[in-house]
């Protein structure tokens, strides 16, 4: 902000107001008391945005959660409806491993960055497969990766899903390879 005397005096003059309210986030401005339409082609300083989001242990689990586990199975363990017990639960799934023929030769003739540009970009195409397919990428193991097919919920069709997944992610392979040609 600038702090010239100009600019601290017209900052007095106006009061804050709540302008939005979406989500958890509040969003407080200033009104002019000067009236400006948008095609006049004048601008005011108006004053400064501020938000505050909501930090309650609750957002703060469901903020966590999204970040590690797929929407559906947040969904699901937040409904009450998945019964967590320690020691886990048996449920028949599909599991899917998939990784990178000829990645060792590509990380030692490559330099750090390319290798890890090239993970973040191929990783980002088959999670975005997986989760089309309704599976859930479980774990990635240094180039390659777990997905598993039934979670939280079993279908009659986990196993074909995850077979149809996998012939997806080698049509996306074919598509990714040649943009990077």
């Amino acid at each position: 902000l600038d702090s010239s005397s100009d600019v601290a005096g017209r900052h007095a003059e106006h009061e804050p107001r709540l302008l939005t309210r979406q989500d958890s986030f509040i969003s407080l401005g200033f009104n002019s008391d000067k009236e400006t339409s948008p095609d006049s082609g004048e601008s005011e300083f108006l004053g400064v945005v501020v938000c505050i989001d909501d930090k309650t242990p609750e957002r703060k689990l469901l903020s966590t959660l999204h970040k590690y586990m797929a929407p559906d199975l947040v969904s699901h363990l937040l409904d009450g409806q998945g019964k967590l017990q320690l020691g886990g639960s048996k449920q028949k799934v599909s599991i899917l491993f998939s990784d990178i023929r000829g990645f060792t030769t590509f990380s030692e003739e490559s330099g750090a960055g390319e290798v890890f540009q090239t993970l973040n970009e191929y990783f980002s195409c088959m999670v975005e497969v997986i989760s089309q397919h309704g599976g859930i990428v479980d774990k990635f193991i240094g180039d390659a990766l777990m997905a598993v097919f039934g979670v939280p919920n079993e279908t009659a069709d986990d196993a074909r899903n995850a077979c149809t997944a996998a012939l997806a992610m080698n049509a996306e392979l074919t598509k990714f390879n040649a943009k990077r040609r």
